[in-house]
């Protein structure tokens, strides 16, 4: 089973009862929890000290709850958003959340293969480094964000070889059927070849790769059935499967690739700054700024740049890219707003 050892500062209710209440509902809650092995608290250092099994918790769990009994953790705990390519599907983000997970000092992991994104909760730099070696030896690549984005052919590099699968297979078919030539009767067999080598060579690399760590999957069946019609003479067959196999996935990219973009549309959309008021003074703050409490002006026709609760005021607000309505809702005081 896999085990690891955390310390996070922790800060309690600053009247002693009341603290030392909290920190005992804090480890009785843990202790319950079946991914915790052992949990304890250092009043001395302020540190509360967890020996756990990260596939059954993790900080997150820990810190809400922390927040329910009153409690506030804080942590060694670094975000890392990373550009990830070559993860065409969701099996393939899962594998690869699931490989980084079980580094030392990774404690999650959220792979985004429509957004091509990977966001990583570590400890140390060091970890970091672990896991972009890690994202490298699995055959992907990772990038900082904002890098530019690939050319046509390479985003739709799936449908191109789908297509080369289908023109070798025509002309297999065309050579065996129709277009019979004396001097080498088994010409069709290389188009057919080339076809197999066109619609399943992406299968392989992902098939071989689950095979090294010791896991099967959709891509090794498809490769032997093609390989099978073939020992038994059914060339076309073999490469008809692996052209709708290369099909199938090219346009689950191409929809994952739609569905990239909008969500790219939708997040350009986002204000990059909001009006904040400090007192009687108009404040313009980048919206990672903003913190809770604060009071944002918004005046008419600019978008509201964050979620709040309207406090002064009366309009009417277009929620169409979050809500989907198709009119403006109308909005008064004590109404929420996206």
């Amino acid at each position: 089973m896999l085990e690891r050892n955390m310390e996070l500062p922790v800060s309690l209710p600053d009247d002693d009862g009341e603290g030392k209440e909290c920190a005992e509902l804090l480890l009785a809650m843990l202790d319950q929890h079946p991914g915790v092995q052992s949990a304890q608290i250092d009043f001395e250092r302020n540190m509360l000290k967890l020996h756990y099994n990260p596939e059954r918790i993790n900080v997150r769990v820990v810190d809400g709850i922390a927040s329910d009994l009153g409690v506030r953790l804080g942590s060694r705990m670094h975000h890392c958003t990373m550009e990830l390519g070559g993860v065409g599907c969701r099996d393939c983000a899962a594998r690869l959340e699931q490989e980084l997970e079980a580094i030392p000092g990774v404690h999650k992991v959220s792979a985004n293969a429509a957004a091509r994104v990977v966001g990583v909760h570590y400890e140390e730099i060091g970890d970091l480094a672990a896991v972009e070696k890690r994202i490298t030896e699995m055959g992907y690549q990772v990038g900082a964000l904002g890098e530019a984005k690939p050319p046509f052919w390479e985003r739709n590099i799936g449908l191109i070889w789908a297509g080369a699968t289908l023109f070798f297979l025509l002309i297999g078919l065309a050579f065996q059927n129709w277009m019979p030539i004396a001097a080498v009767p088994q010409l069709y067999v290389l188009f057919y070849v080339l076809s197999y080598v066109a619609g399943g060579h992406e299968a392989a690399r992902e098939a071989w790769r689950d095979l090294r760590q010791g896991r099967l999957n959709v891509d090794l069946l498809m490769l032997l059935s093609a390989f099978g019609a073939a020992l038994l003479g059914h060339w076309a067959e073999g490469a008809m499967l692996l052209f709708l196999f290369s099909l199938s996935g090219a346009l689950e990219e191409f929809a994952m690739d739609r569905t990239r973009n909008a969500i790219e549309a939708l997040t350009a959309l986002r204000p990059s700054e909001a009006t904040v008021l400090r007192g009687d003074v108009e404040v313009r703050l980048p919206v990672e700024a903003v913190a809770p409490g604060d009071i944002v002006l918004v005046r008419p026709g600019e978008q509201v740049s964050v979620d709040g609760v309207v406090l002064l005021g009366a309009t009417s607000i277009n929620q169409a890219a979050i809500t989907g309505e198709s009119m403006p809702v109308a909005k008064s005081p004590g109404d929420d707003v996206f």
